[in-house]
């Protein structure tokens, strides 16, 4: 076996655990980075990223939720996630911040902590944690934040039911230029 395919072959153990870990979550999150990474990985073929983009953008959209792990379920499948209290609201504006700090302690992904911090900025400027706007946000993590909520609204949450197709493509049209960058809209 060369280096690189013992690297490959490293980093696909390193991904199953992981997943893994993320699947032992209750709710959404069980399938979700997975999901995020099929889109993530689909859109940045869309969009022209080489084929070594492609493959940080999947993994980032595995890791991107990592520090969710650890909060109360009800932090995050709160029906209104607006009205949860500051502090907990606070924490959970957080976990970019703990999913970056955990990838940054994998060797060879810190590569890939920009795409995991940045994965919940709105182009507009109003996301979360850094309030970076327009192409301040790296590609790879726009292509995340939209992977990411079209995965969310495919899925049934505590206070909807999954969305249609083209439910979901309307409020993808009607967030370009606000929550998405139009490269990726």
């Amino acid at each position: 076996m060369t280096g690189t395919e013992s690297g490959r072959a490293f980093y696909g153990v390193l991904l199953e655990a992981l997943t893994e870990i993320m699947g032992s979550a209750k709710g959404y999150l069980r399938d979700h980075g997975p999901i995020v990474a099929m889109l993530s990985t689909s859109i940045g073929m869309e969009v022209g990223l080489s084929r070594a983009e492609r493959s940080e953008l999947f993994f980032a959209s595995v890791l991107a939720d990592m520090g969710m792990v650890g909060l109360a379920e009800d932090t995050w499948e709160n029906p209104v996630p607006e009205l949860l209290p500051p502090d907990v609201r606070a924490r959970v504006d957080m976990h970019p911040v703990r999913s970056e700090e955990r990838v940054r302690q994998i060797p060879h992904l810190e590569v890939l902590a920009s795409l995991v911090r940045h994965h919940h900025e709105w182009w507009d400027g109003s996301g979360y944690p850094d309030g970076l706007d327009g192409d301040a946000i790296p590609l790879g993590a726009q292509i995340l934040r939209i992977s990411d909520t079209i995965a969310a609204l495919r899925q049934e949450r505590p206070h909807r039911p999954p969305l249609s197709s083209e439910d979901i493509i309307e409020v993808i049209e009607q967030g370009i230029g606000v929550e998405f960058g139009p490269e990726v809209g």
